[in-house]
């Protein structure tokens, strides 16, 4: 839906209609469509015509119903349930509830009062309201972020690669080992089969490493946070930065620099924990790195080869 949020919320119905599979249902549509097209669809007579309608829709609009006292509670009590639901679900909905959804539920109570022909807007008919609204407020889930972090995999690799070098199986063979000497190609070929056993009875090379088959490589470090956090984030990063270059725009800012700024504003939170600091920097890095290669958000304007000494702005085109 391409609408923005203030035009959306100057409707006070909409219904988003998705074609879902269902097995049953299709065979119905198809089946449908098919007697359509053959003509062996029986003609179904409507109770009304269409006149006796029109009428009765005049009529209706005659009718001014009033809000009891009763019903001007539960408009009250329901706005405020949107409210709270909306609050909750910061980041997920389409467009955020307002005054303007209050005015719908009075609105919409009249209406059904107007259906049924009363004079009055009862309880019943603002619970109707509220159903009616609740169901048409688009939600739009969204997933939850995951990084991989790729510092870890990366030092993995390299101490692997170290470990690989300095690990040589068995003695090297010797001059009677090339000139093919069997007696001795059998000897070393023995010693080099065979590993010795530490005391759990792991085998070990004779440097006392395990076999590289036995290594364990572990795996990307993934890192998930919810999308409203990571939002939250994208947008404080973004903000600091216009309001930089609003006050100066030959100024940018390194990525260290922002960096260690968000790491002061977030100090309350830390209280002197220095595992709690690396994790918060570790997870500002991962948001960053996502907002630069993913989002598109910030863009670098300096190509240092330190990451965090690299100057960055905010990209032309986003809103600000």
């Amino acid at each position: 839906m391409s609408l923005g949020a203030p035009i959306l919320s100057r409707f006070d119905l909409f219904f988003v209609v998705l074609d879902n599979t269902n097995e049953t249902s299709d065979y119905h549509v198809a089946k449908h469509i098919l007697d359509v097209h053959r003509c062996e669809e029986q003609v179904i007579e409507t109770p009304f015509s269409i006149e006796q309608m029109q009428r009765y829709i005049r009529f209706a609009k005659t009718i001014n119903p009033k809000l009891s006292e009763e019903s001007r509670r539960n408009l009250i009590q329901y706005y405020r349930m949107l409210r709270q639901n909306d609050a909750m679900g910061r980041g997920r909905t389409a467009y955020r509830i307002t005054v303007r959804q209050l005015e719908s539920l009075v609105r919409l109570s009249e209406a059904m009062a107007r259906l049924f022909c009363d004079e009055v807007v009862r309880p019943q008919y603002v619970r109707d309201a509220y159903r009616l609204l609740q169901k048409s407020i688009i939600h739009v889930e969204t997933d939850d972020v995951t990084f991989e972090d790729e510092d870890e995999l990366q030092s993995d690799e390299i101490l692997e690669e170290k470990r690989g070098e300095d690990c040589e199986i068995g003695p090297k063979p010797d001059e009677h080992t090339v000139n093919g000497d069997s007696e001795t190609v059998e000897k070393v070929s023995a010693e080099t089969s065979l590993n010795e056993k530490d005391e759990t009875g792991t085998s070990k090379n004779n440097d006392g490493h395990p076999p590289p088959s036995k290594r364990l490589k572990r795996s990307k470090k993934k890192v998930k946070i919810s999308y409203e956090d990571y939002d939250a984030m994208m947008k404080t990063f973004t903000t600091y930065l216009c309001s930089r270059e609003r006050k100066d725009d030959s100024l940018n800012l390194t990525w260290g620099e922002v960096l260690e700024w968000y790491l002061e504003q977030r100090e309350s939170e830390i209280s002197d924990d220095e595992e709690a600091l690396n994790e918060m920097r570790r997870l500002a890095i991962l948001v960053f790195r996502r907002m630069v290669q993913v989002d598109r958000v910030i863009i670098f304007v300096s190509d240092e080869e330190d990451e965090l000494n690299r100057r960055i702005a905010v990209h032309p085109n986003f809103p600000r």
